[in-house]
């Protein structure tokens, strides 16, 4: 949780929440190719293109993307962060589904970290099933 309710301590901890997800996924990389059928194996370019190929062979390409659009706010975050000067923030904002203006960025952390949750959950509920 963000230690201030501003906007560099959310884009902060989305920085931090990117770094975690992403380079644990990179472990898995070539495993997650692996999984998919050629034709999707073969649009992989890196950790977040391997997680939309799961999640459009799991389910479809509409789903995945309304799934992913949590982690793609935390990855617009990330790249806010990296790039102050080049705003990503409004395209972070709508993909996670927030009001704009953010006022509480507490409670912008909280809906972002449950939307990622649940949607790796969803993702993590279908892979067992198969």
């Amino acid at each position: 949780m963000p230690a201030r309710n501003d906007q560099d301590q959310l884009v902060d901890s989305m920085v931090a929440l990117n770094k975690v997800l992403f380079e644990r996924m990179e472990a898995h990389l070539e495993d997650i190719k692996d999984y998919l059928p050629e034709n999707r194996a073969n649009e992989v370019n890196g950790t977040k293109s391997a997680l939309y190929e799961l999640a459009a062979y799991l389910f479809n390409d509409n789903e995945a993307g309304e799934l992913l659009d949590p982690l793609n706010a935390v990855y617009g975050l990330r790249q806010h962060g990296a790039h102050r000067g080049t705003s990503k923030w409004e395209r972070a904002i709508e993909a996670a589904g927030l009001q704009r203006p953010v006022r509480d960025y507490r409670d912008a952390y909280a809906q972002i970290m449950t939307q990622t949750a649940e949607s790796l959950e969803v993702i993590e509920a279908e892979l067992n099933q198969e």
